[in-house]
């Protein structure tokens, strides 16, 4: 996907560019099945029934290190040139992934934060790219942008999971 001019202007003054959809519906399924199967392993080994452990907020790491389909979707080929687009550089290298798990009624909202403060990266050299595995809704806790906060220069980093 080539980026017009347009939105490359967008991105660089608002700090942010929403694409549409560039995962399939199948692999959003697929993604979410292997995503479930997963968080069943994990919680057998913690010795916890499954819907206490998927009741509260978490997160996870590195899953393209532990199933081949989450590694495809770091290196979707749309993805990777939006990316290298946005950064104007011929390469781009993984950080992490990083997914988030918000159960219905069982989850707080997340204050206004911005990533930078928590990566060990040179500015403005990276970017989050979001994929929703499920549908979001503003009543469903959806991701917003304050656009332009970025030029409001960077913000301490905040403890927003409690832990």
């Amino acid at each position: 996907m080539q980026l017009t001019h347009q939105q490359l202007e967008q991105f660089h003054q608002e700090s942010y560019l929403a694409v549409g959809s560039l995962v399939d519906d199948s692999t959003l399924r697929q993604l979410r099945e292997t995503f479930s199967n997963l968080q069943a392993q994990w919680a057998e080994e913690q010795g916890e029934s499954l819907d206490d452990y998927c009741r509260v907020l978490s997160q996870w790491t590195n899953l393209w290190k532990q199933h081949p389909l989450f590694a495809a979707q770091i290196r979707h080929p749309e993805i990777t040139s939006i990316a290298r687009q946005l950064l104007a550089v011929p390469e781009i290298q993984l950080f992490h992934d990083h997914l988030i798990s918000k159960p219905p009624q069982h989850s707080k909202a997340v204050p206004w934060h911005q990533d930078y403060a928590f990566w060990p990266v040179d500015k403005p050299k990276a970017l989050s790219a979001w994929l929703a595995l499920d549908e979001v809704t503003e009543d469903s806790g959806c991701l917003e942008f304050l656009p332009g906060a970025h030029l409001e220069g960077e913000q301490a980093p905040q403890d927003f999971l409690g832990s």
